[in-house]
């Protein structure tokens, strides 16, 4: 196992422009992205250590660069 790359896309699905129209914050982008079936970055930090990809050591370490 080794480093593996994890993203988060938006493109403007009904609730996320919603959310941009509505002039939300950060946490109400990531709302409306969970409600139109976005993965967040946890989510997808979390599946790929699941799927064996990455060590669930490198991604706690990724999660904790970003907060």
């Amino acid at each position: 196992r080794g480093r593996a790359p994890v993203a988060e896309a938006a493109y403007l699905a009904k609730n996320f422009r919603q959310a941009v129209v509505n002039g939300e914050d950060s946490r109400g982008f990531q709302q409306a992205m969970r409600d139109d079936g976005f993965l967040s970055l946890r989510d997808d930090a979390e599946r790929i250590v699941r799927q064996g990809i990455t060590a669930k050591a490198q991604v706690a370490e990724f999660l904790h660069s970003l907060e």
